[in-house]
Parts: structure tokens; C-alpha cells; sequence
């Protein structure tokens, strides 16, 4: 079964997961060991099995999340851990 990151970086930031469940994961992001803030993401499925430019092939069903292009849709950003929490008990 696949599953979405643990912790990955990008944009020269490292983000972090908190929590988790199969629809809705919390992370937060630091830079240089100094806390930037939380994003609150809800988890996308692949709609069919996908090749990678890489040439990974992604199965159908697979968790990814969202896209930059998804953000304030999927995903959303929060300099507090209540603020992110609030959002991410309130996803199903």
C-alpha cells in the first residue's frame, strides 16, 4: 500500500508530518531547524495508474497530495497549531 511522505522538502523547506488518516494529513514546515508554520492537506487519489516522467508508474487509487496549483482548494497554510488544527478537524 502506498502512502504519503513522512517528511519531504521543497522550496528549501522541510516539511513535516504531525498527523494523518487515509482522507487528511497535517504538517508543519521549518527552514534552518526554525518553525515556519502548518499545512493542513487533504489527501488526493489517483484516478488511474500514471507513469512518472521518471518512469515510476503510479497506481490507481494511490494517496498523493495536492498540487501548488490546488492550494486554498486541497491544501492551506496556517502560522498557528490551533488555526491548523481547526481546518484539519474539520476535513472529513
Amino acid at each position: 500500500m502506498n502512502h504519503i511522505p513522512t517528511s519531504f522538502t521543497k522550496y528549501n523547506t522541510l516539511h513535516t508530518l504531525l498527523e494523518s488518516t487515509e482522507t487528511k494529513a497535517l504538517y508543519n514546515r521549518t527552514r534552518k531547524g526554525k518553525l515556519l508554520g502548518y499545512d493542513c492537506y487533504r489527501i488526493q487519489r489517483c484516478k488511474k495508474d500514471t507513469t512518472l516522467p521518471s518512469g515510476h508508474t503510479v497506481k490507481a487509487g494511490s494517496p498523493y497530495l495536492p498540487s501548488s496549483e490546488q492550494w486554498g482548494t486541497y491544501a492551506w497554510s496556517y502560522q498557528t497549531l490551533d488555526r491548523a488544527l481547526k481546518r484539519y478537524n474539520s476535513l472529513p
